[in-house]
């Protein structure tokens, strides 16, 4: 099975499982998930944060978004389909991308990749090397090399979803820890 192959037969899987979780342990798991990376001196320092909007079974970015807004830390979302980074304010309006999506609107204001201290990555899989199966668009694997040196990046998951071999070739950019629902940053 050659690695495209591979990552699709994981990323059926990994829907399969996050699929299976019962309302009451998503809720569960994901409240742990975001005390964990909420603890993280990543977290803690970075003035500006790139988030994603967790959408179907992934996990709810809500109260991490939230909790960034009221720490008075700048905010950022990705328009995926346009590649813009645009900040988020409190209250602002969204609007749903060909992906399904929540993104800002267009007329808010962008941030540089060089602005951003931390980025919160979501994927379907990640590794102990830190490389993940994503939804196969390739958005995070061209953003990542645009951050700063200093800056860092969190890939955030539910447990099961932390295995120790992810399938990748050298365009697979790897985030430099993982955070899940029942561990703290890993490198």
């Amino acid at each position: 099975m050659n690695i495209t192959d591979q990552k699709e037969a994981l990323r059926r899987e990994m829907r399969t499982r996050r699929a299976a979780l019962s309302a009451e342990d998503r809720r569960a798991a994901n409240e742990r998930l975001i005390g964990n990376v909420l603890a993280t001196a990543q977290w803690r320092n970075a003035r500006t944060v790139l988030a994603f909007v967790g959408v179907r079974t992934e996990p709810d970015t809500a109260p991490l978004i939230n909790a960034a807004l009221a720490g008075g830390k700048r905010v950022a979302l990705p328009r995926v389909a346009g590649s813009d980074l645009l900040v988020l304010e409190a209250g602002d309006e969204f609007e749903v991308s060909p992906f399904g999506i929540p993104e800002p609107l267009l007329t808010a204001s962008r941030v540089e990749p060089t602005e951003i201290d931390l980025v919160i990555v979501p994927g379907l899989a990640f590794g102990s090397t830190g490389h993940r199966v994503g939804y196969g668009a390739g958005f995070y694997d061209r953003f990542l090399p645009q951050l700063r040196s200093d800056a860092t990046s969190i890939g955030i998951c539910f447990q099961f979803q932390r295995i120790d071999q992810v399938p990748h070739d050298r365009h697979d950019h790897p985030v430099d820890h993982v955070v899940t629902d029942l561990l703290g940053v890993l490198a």
